[in-house]
């Protein structure tokens, strides 16, 4: 019939409008011009393309009950950079918990035994290349790529310093009763109340894949407010990254898994653990 013929024919270009996805690139940006530098998505493994479901956020889409506790309990008034102003809170934040203040270049020198930051926030009034300002969008240049056997996963576009923030882990940022339906694999623990979850709300860093030895580090970052939700989970280099080497993270980090559940681990690293979550 003539239906049947149209259905037939609709089935045809949808796999040839596929077919010419490929061996390429899949979409120029994904973040849709959101981010400082486009985020180019390629497939040379399968038809799969990225899910309609998904849309790409820059900053955590904070829950109402927890956007409405929002209060400022520290700011600072610098004019510029922070650096060398004894008297700024924020700088005096960090330095009472870290004891090393970032320089100009914003390179965590002691990544691996930092766990978390303090940054000026959104209220604070120094400038906003000031260098306690790491985490405003992507840090360096990185492409989403398929594989062959752990779906979707991201990359460097350039080499990368050890110590240098490479993105934030962004999504909705809800409270622990409201994910009793949610893809556990996807979300991070920002405290015992509150977890990140970017599976349909998310940025690149949605598409990186777990490894033993992770060649990213989280840090938790504190900013100027009184809301959980406002405490944000970046990822800075804790090796030298060369281009085109892939970025990992250690999902361990913040397990948020149910009990009792088990994944094995497929990173393949020689210090693999062989359970993922």
């Amino acid at each position: 019939s003539r239906s049947r013929v149209q259905h037939s024919k609709k089935l045809l270009d949808r796999k040839e409008s596929a077919n010419k996805r490929v061996y390429g690139v899949v979409t120029e940006d994904l973040s849709h011009g959101l981010e400082n530098v486009p985020v180019r998505v390629v497939n040379n493994v399968d038809l799969e393309t990225i899910s309609d479901d998904f849309t790409y956020i820059k900053r955590n889409a904070i829950h109402s009950t927890l956007q409405a506790k929002r209060k400022t309990v520290r700011k600072c008034n610098c004019k510029g950079n922070c650096m060398n102003n004894s008297k700024c809170p924020c700088r005096n934040a960090y330095m009472d918990h870290d004891k090393k203040f970032p320089g100009k270049d914003k390179v965590l020198h002691n990544v691996n035994e930092v766990d978390t930051i303090y940054e000026c926030g959104e209220d604070c009034a120094c400038s906003k290349s000031c260098c306690n300002r790491f985490s405003r969008g992507l840090g360096i240049k990185v492409e989403v790529f398929r594989t062959r056997w752990k779906g979707w996963a991201v990359r460097a576009l350039e080499d990368i310093p050890q110590g240098t923030f490479v993105m934030e882990y962004v999504g909705e940022v809800l409270p622990h009763q409201c994910c009793s339906d949610r893809d556990f694999c996807y979300l991070f623990n920002l405290s015992d109340e509150v977890v990140i979850d970017p599976k349909f709300k998310g940025n690149v860093a949605r598409f990186m894949n777990h490894s033993c030895t992770a060649n990213l580090h989280g840090v938790r970052s504190v900013s100027n407010s009184g809301v959980q939700g406002d405490t944000r989970i970046t990822f800075f280099a804790n090796q030298h990254i060369l281009k085109y080497q892939e970025l990992t993270i250690n999902y361990g980090y913040t397990p948020s898994r149910p009990p009792g559940i088990c994944i094995p681990c497929r990173c393949y690293s020689p210090a693999c653990r062989q359970i993922l979550v």
